[in-house]
Formats: structure tokens, sequence, C-alpha cells
């Protein structure tokens, strides 16, 4: 058996733009290394459009991104 359930939620605009960040944030966490970091978050835009909040955020994520290869010197 399957069940669902609809839920209609209201929220002001500044309460709706705190949530967007914090998940876009949880979703990056969920997407890099688990040593990497995120060192700052940076709204660039946001606007609303039909009870839509729509955000464009910039994260700067300290990752290590180098592999160790050997060399190996040819003929």
């Amino acid at each position: 058996m399957h069940e669902t359930h609809s839920y209609k939620r209201t929220y002001t605009e500044d309460e709706a733009k705190q949530i967007g960040m914090k998940q876009a944030e949880q979703e990056l966490m969920n997407q890099i290394p688990l040593d990497a970091e995120i060192k700052s978050g940076k709204l660039l835009h946001e606007s609303i459009d039909n009870g839509k909040v729509k955000l464009t955020i910039h994260y700067q994520v300290i990752e290590d991104i180098t592999k160790e290869k050997p060399i190996i010197q040819g003929d």
C-alpha cells in the first residue's frame, strides 16, 4: 500500500529565501567529497515569480582535486 499526503505551506519571502539557501547548501554537501568544506556562499540573484522564490547562489568550496601519478620517462 502506498499513501501520499499533500501539504500547502506558506512562507514569507525571507523564510523562503533562508530555507532555499539551506537546501542548496545541503544538496551541495551531498555532492562534494567528505573532506571538502564550503568556505563561503554568496547570494547573487533573487527573484519571485508566481509565488516561487528563485535564487542564484555562488559557493566557494575547498577540496583536494590533485591525484598522484607516476612520471614515466620514455626512450
